[in-house]
């Protein structure tokens, strides 16, 4: 049996940018907390997604915690004294079809009952807001909290608010296995030894299902392949998120760089 080598409070499987926030978070309410990472902070989904922060593209059940979490985002560049690029854009979340404007239509009525402030923007006063659209998008929601953020630049702001706060970080430390002595009471292996702690959080993304298996629990988790396409510089074209009412596609254009990311 290996050596205890360290240990913990909680111990937070991945540094991404779920990780490193659970982290950050705990340290702050005076929580003695471990990160294991396998490779190097944000190197796995957290370094390769769009960086949007918006409202109307999430599940209604998670709105209450989306709006909590915007609200976060705005105070994280001065909280955390690294530049996260926040911008508050607005949103317009489009609908072609008569079948897509009815979808919508409930989309925002289910949303404002749970907080979100949207509107249905229909044509011609949707042309009018965005010229940059084809006439043939039939309406569209709008909110002003929709919103971006250079996810590079989060997780430096991550990792500095956590190690700030006291968290420590364990690079190249992939996780090997886990024994559960008690409730709460673990013992998880990784290259260096075992750690001892209180608790997991498994902030491991796509592998959460990897890491619970070693405790005998199975997660129903499934891959979905999406992909970041991003353009040349360009001068600007459109101010604000535009998603769409049938699925995941976001477009938006960096302020900064001119760059759309699709």
């Amino acid at each position: 049996m290996k050596e205890v080598v360290g240990e913990a409070e909680v111990c937070v499987v991945g540094a991404g940018a779920m990780g490193l926030s659970a982290a950050y978070q705990l340290a702050r309410r005076g929580t003695e907390v471990l990160v294991l990472e396998r490779t190097y902070p944000g190197l796995e989904s957290s370094a390769a997604n769009a960086g949007t922060l918006g409202l109307q593209n999430k599940p209604l059940a998670a709105i209450p915690l989306v709006l909590r979490a915007v609200e976060m985002w705005r105070q994280f560049t001065d909280e955390l004294g690294v530049d996260v690029e926040y911008e508050k854009r607005g949103g317009l979340r489009l609908a072609h079809s008569s079948e897509d404007v009815e979808q919508l239509e409930k989309g925002v009525a289910a949303q404002r009952a749970a907080g979100v402030d949207t509107e249905i923007v229909y044509q011609p006063e949707l042309s009018r807001i965005a010229p940059y659209l084809d006439s043939r998008v039939a309406a569209g929601s709008y909110c002003p909290d929709d919103g971006m953020a250079n996810p590079l630049a989060s997780i430096r702001a991550l990792l500095k608010g956590a190690v700030g706060s006291g968290v420590r970080v364990w690079n190249n430390s992939p996780v090997r296995g886990i024994e559960a002595l008690g409730d709460d009471d673990f013992l998880v292996g990784t290259p260096r030894g075992l750690v001892r702690c209180r608790a997991v959080l498994a902030a491991a993304g796509a592998w959460n299902g990897v890491v619970a298996r070693m405790v005998d629990v199975s997660l129903p988790l499934t891959t979905d392949i999406l992909q970041v396409v991003t353009t040349d510089m360009a001068p600007p074209i459109f101010p604000h998120i535009v998603t769409h009412v049938r699925g995941n596609l976001t477009v938006k254009q960096s302020r900064s760089t001119g760059r759309v990311l699709i």
